[in-house]
């Protein structure tokens, strides 16, 4: 193979160096500020570990020619081949690991943070944050501080079935916020079937919230979400607490407190879940819009 001559050569060094100087110039019109602060952030950078380099090096000839001047110079050395792995890479390397090992150990723990709804609100906060913040009657909330996998998928499970047999009130419905789970692994899908049959045993409802759609797809072909059953799996946490509550007897004491426009709001919400609901799943949900209909009335006429 023969080289490119030397004029094509330099056809295409000008020819890219118009192209990035198209692109700087473009975005420099777009955005001088930004362009300028960018420009002026690498360069201080570049000047930054230009400088750390040459201090390292000046300290540590320095260091040399002190204990030389101690020493003497040695009659003989030992010197690695050149050639040889850098010694600073072991350390970066190092760095990286105990980074990663720390980040699987964190994510490992399986931190949950127990949800109740916010007085006069149609909030969830987590439990305990203020005195005023209580669980849902007959229901527990969790949501999982990492993303599931098989590393805290057991501890979530272990977690969640202790929970529920400590609780001093009866549970009969326990909701999963998978908002932070962005995949699932094969793992974690066999937990949550487990943790069904573990809570169905008990006779307690599984619900998730805030699925994403590659999670979904896995539960999905894996089984799962037939097992759970798919009308107990809902876009938001608060279709699944109403859900709860058309099945639960303490509508009115967890609808204390709301204002006219929230209480229109929830109407709204279970409005927007009846078309999917059929059977004694669709009367009860009637029945709690008919409910909140009711107290939305009497709100209005008080705030009169």
């Amino acid at each position: 193979m023969t080289a490119a001559p030397a004029p094509a050569r330099r056809s295409a060094a000008r020819a890219t160096l118009r192209w990035w100087w198209w692109l700087a110039a473009g975005q420099w019109r777009a955005a001088p500020g930004r362009t300028a602060v960018s420009v002026a952030a690498v360069a201080i950078g570049v000047a930054l570990a230009l400088a750390i380099h040459l201090v390292n090096a000046s300290a540590l000839e320095a260091f040399r020619q002190a204990i030389a001047s101690v020493n003497g110079e040695a009659h003989a050395q030992v010197r690695a081949r050149a050639g040889t792995f850098d010694e600073a890479l072991y350390a970066l390397l190092l760095a990286v690991v105990l980074s990663l090992v720390a980040l699987v150990w964190r994510a490992s723990q399986g931190r949950m943070t127990e949800l109740g709804l916010a007085p006069g609100q149609l909030r969830f906060e987590e439990v305990g944050a203020a005195a005023d913040i209580t669980p849902i009657s007959g229901m527990l909330i969790f949501a999982p501080e990492e993303s599931l996998f098989f590393a805290n998928a057991d501890t979530v499970r272990v977690t969640i079935t202790n929970r529920l047999a400590a609780n001093a009130e009866p549970v009969t419905s326990v909701l999963l916020d998978l908002e932070l789970t962005n995949e699932i692994d094969v793992p974690s899908a066999d937990m949550l079937e487990e943790l069904h049959d573990d809570l169905e045993a008990a006779g307690v409802r599984l619900m998730l919230a805030r699925v994403r759609p590659v999670v979904r797809d896995l539960l999905d072909r894996s089984g799962v979400s037939a097992k759970i059953g798919a009308e107990h799996i809902y876009g938001r946490v608060l279709e699944g607490v109403l859900y709860h509550l058309s099945v639960h007897d303490a509508h009115a004491e967890t609808f204390l407190g709301l204002s006219g426009d929230l209480l229109k709001r929830l109407q709204d919400v279970v409005g927007e879940m009846l078309p999917q609901a059929e059977g004694e799943r669709r009367a009860r949900l009637e029945e709690l819009a008919a409910q909140l209909s009711s107290a939305s009335d009497a709100t209005g006429r008080s705030e009169r």
